[in-house]
């Protein structure tokens, strides 16, 4: 989760960021309010790659997280129920040091297919919420 540190905006919204967002974005991604946790909005540039961010503020200073996601609540569901399958039957099948090897493995692939399609679309909103909330 990559996080920006921006100069105080005590009267900036999650609502107000993710309309700054849409203002910004709004050829390029489809921007929507989600439920997920820690999270405002999400940037999607398609089902497999988007952004999540949340807003939190401090004292002094103003902070938006960043969070490599899937553009979707269901795809996301769905790697989470596989992955749990994937585990269930490497822990009934498998010996314990050949459990570690594959867990490995699995973590891996699933890495790179669920946040490596994100990790070029994290670095554009990191650059554009450096810029536009500086």
């Amino acid at each position: 989760m990559a996080k920006v540190v921006v100069s105080h905006h005590p009267e900036l919204t999650a609502e107000d960021a993710m309309k700054i967002f849409q203002s910004h974005f709004t050829d390029k991604y489809e921007i929507y309010k989600t439920k997920w946790p820690g999270l405002d909005f999400v940037v999607k540039k398609s089902t497999w790659s988007g952004v999540g961010v949340g807003l939190k503020k401090k004292r002094n200073q103003t902070t938006f997280y960043l969070q490599g996601q899937s553009g979707s609540i269901l795809v996301m569901k769905f790697w989470v129920l596989l992955i749990l399958m994937w585990l269930a039957t490497i822990f009934v099948f498998y010996p314990a040091r050949d459990f570690t090897q594959h867990f490995i493995l699995m973590m891996l692939f699933f890495y790179s297919v669920i946040k490596g399609p994100s990790h070029r679309l994290v670095k554009e909103i990191k650059a554009f919420v450096e810029q536009e909330f500086k």
